[in-house]
């Protein structure tokens, strides 16, 4: 973001997300979002089914967005175990690790079991209640949880046109759906 702005487009931005800050309350601009469907490269291109959709922030609240994933990082403390989106841990570390405690159990000749959940659609399906009840169970600064609060108030969202034809897609409006802070959200959880 920084790159592409002069310095003092940095200044504003600075002072725009300061005030935010103070204030807790988001540019309505930023509340608005457009849904861009996105082929998924499977199945018929005409079933709405297939494309997933991408929500477009606002430059703004993406960095604000960041800031406190930034800070929450900082004051709550995430099981080691989880490796899905979190700085330098990653699916790979995962499975490498499995196949460490795997080969340990074959050697040893010992029984294992093991369960596999796919989380792929659930991390940013946490519903927002039990994100507030988190934070505020780990005892993160209210301050940092009214912000979180303020990322997800009266959000306007509209869907691009598909193929010259209006596309409805279902919104989650009670999730942490399409947010910067989604995937934090499940780990926090």
């Amino acid at each position: 973001m920084k790159k592409g702005l002069e310095e003092s487009g940095v200044d504003i931005m600075v002072d725009i997300i300061g005030t935010v800050w103070e204030e807790e309350e988001m540019p309505e601009n930023w509340k608005q979002s457009e849904i861009v469907p996105i082929y998924k490269q499977k199945g018929d291109p005409l079933d709405c089914g297939h494309y997933r959709g991408i929500k477009l922030l606002e430059h703004g609240m993406k960095i604000l967005e960041k800031i406190i994933e930034g800070r929450l990082r900082k004051t709550v403390e995430i099981n080691p175990m989880q490796f899905g989106f979190m700085p330098g841990r990653g699916t790979t570390d995962a499975i490498f690790t499995f196949q460490q405690i795997k080969e340990k159990h074959q050697e040893k000749k010992v029984e294992m079991f093991t369960t596999f959940v796919d989380l792929e659609k659930a991390y940013d399906r946490v519903p927002r209640d039990l994100v507030y009840w988190s934070l505020r169970k780990r005892e993160v600064p209210k301050k940092l949880i009214r912000l979180v609060k303020a990322t997800y108030k009266r959000q306007q969202q509209w869907c691009a046109q598909l193929m010259a034809k209006q596309v409805s897609l279902r919104l989650r409006l009670d999730s942490t759906r399409d947010q910067a802070l989604a995937p934090f959200s499940l780990p926090l959880c």
